[in-house]
């Protein structure tokens, strides 16, 4: 039964070493906005620090060139002004989106 036991512990916590690299939103800061009304980018810094089983954190990287979303629909749109400094929310994607919106 020590066996079953020791093998459950392992897989349960390899599990959550790979569960706690998946994201799905972070806050994050805006380091810099590229907003020529065209491509609405920032870049941003997340405000979660990496956390290690050994109790050390490390702040993450930089995330640049991010898109800006703002609420709209075909025929209105909810803007806002986004400047350096500001906290975001940052919505990561399962898949790649380099063709979305598709024209």
């Amino acid at each position: 039964m020590a066996t079953q036991s020791s093998t459950e512990e392992l897989l349960k916590s390899a599990f959550w070493s790979e569960m706690n690299e998946v994201y799905t939103a972070m806050p994050c800061i805006v380091l810099n906005v590229i907003n020529d009304f065209k491509e609405q980018l920032v870049d941003v810094q997340p405000c979660l620090n990496r956390l290690f089983l050994d109790k050390r954190s490390e702040a993450r990287p930089p995330i640049l060139s991010v898109p800006v979303m703002q609420y709209g629909t075909s025929t209105s749109a909810l803007t806002m002004p986004i400047n350096k400094g500001d906290i975001v929310l940052c919505v990561f994607s399962m898949r790649a989106l380099e063709i979305w919106p598709l024209s």
